[in-house]
């Protein structure tokens, strides 16, 4: 299930919260690679307990999705203008360029988030894409 990142109230700078703990993952899959993700590893990075992290994420499978559409919502940003298919594969492969561990993640997994759905459409797609259920 995606937990929605982007209607989270603010929170003080050093809290815990969903948009953080991304950020963090992300940081954790660049500098480390993907099989160093794990709970204790992004906790350690964030300074905290690992169950810590399960209070604002249900399951590293939503913390996966999180980063996934944190990474589609990048691209869709550089894939201007929307429709044009080369915008949309050049901002696809400057994505793998500049995560490639993460991009394995938007590779393999289902698009849950609320940027499922734009991607197809900023690449140039005319087939509708829904997101997973």
């Amino acid at each position: 299930m995606y937990v929605n990142m982007t209607n989270r109230s603010h929170t003080p700078r050093g809290a815990l919260n969903p948009d953080r703990i991304v950020e963090a993952a992300l940081e954790l899959i660049d500098s480390e690679g993907l099989a160093a993700m794990s709970a204790r590893q992004l906790a350690a990075r964030l300074g905290c307990k690992a169950m810590s992290l399960y209070n604002h994420i249900a399951s590293m499978d939503d913390l996966f999705d999180g980063i996934v559409d944190r990474l589609l919502a990048s691209a869709l940003r550089s894939a201007q203008p929307e429709g044009d298919i080369m915008a949309g594969a050049s901002a696809y492969l400057r994505l793998a360029e500049k995560h490639p561990d993460a991009f394995i993640l938007v590779a393999t997994r289902v698009w849950r988030g609320p940027n499922a759905t734009g991607a197809p459409k900023a690449a140039g797609s005319s087939t509708e894409c829904r997101p997973a259920p």
